[in-house]
């Protein structure tokens, strides 16, 4: 497709989402099934957790394309051995700006249910959109204990105040006794993790030694 494909009035737009036994090649095969079947990609994740492997793709075609892909999914099945779920956009892909990261999320605590729930309520309380999110559990340094963080890009929306979601995370960071719970202008940290799992430990500012 030409760059301005995507938003001529027969395109379509739809989501394949993939689940499996981690293992070499699978985004591949998605891909490559994805290409056979001549639509575009615009936005792709994957990513290991734990031991399995999970994808998402945006793309788009016309709608006989994108129909022969919502078809063809039992073959990808099949050859693949992975769990595929097609959904079928409801509307044309946002402009880019419209998802943008403003700022970024920090937050490490130790190992327990509910921190991305916790974390999410909050964000949402302000309307703030999660554009991207990773976590995962690791070692406490030189303590061994379980240690989950999470790394999150994030929209606030025209009109929200920074202080106060940052506030918010600060009180929720206390009354969990978490170790962190940042809120920074996009940008400051490495965030080229997120696609997948965060990088640890967490450089400067995103300890709380490093910003006291």
């Amino acid at each position: 497709m030409t760059p301005h494909a995507a938003h001529a009035p027969n395109v379509e737009y739809a989501c394949l989402v993939a689940l499996g036994d981690d293992r070499v090649g699978q985004v591949h095969q998605v891909t490559s099934f994805l290409l056979a079947e001549k639509v575009s990609i615009a936005s792709i994740r994957a990513a290991a957790l734990g031991s399995e492997f999970a994808l998402l793709a945006h793309f788009h075609g016309t709608a006989g394309q994108v129909r022969q892909v919502e078809a063809a999914v039992p073959r990808l099945q099949s050859s693949s051995s992975l769990s595929v779920l097609f959904h079928k956009s409801k509307e044309a892909v946002p402009a880019f700006e419209e998802h943008t990261p403003t700022h970024d999320v920090f937050v490490a605590a130790y190992d327990a249910a509910g921190i991305v729930s916790e974390l999410a309520a909050v964000l949402a309380k302000h309307n703030v959109n999660i554009e991207r999110l990773g976590g995962d559990v690791y070692p406490a340094p030189n303590q061994g204990v379980p240690l989950f963080t999470i790394n999150a890009s994030v929209r606030l929306p025209a009109g929200t105040s920074e202080t106060a979601v940052a506030a918010d995370l600060e009180a929720l960071r206390e009354r969990r006794g978490w170790a962190d719970a940042d809120l920074a202008p996009h940008g400051r940290y490495d965030s080229s993790a997120l696609a997948g799992a965060p990088s640890f430990p967490p450089g400067p500012p995103w300890t709380r030694q490093a910003s006291e």
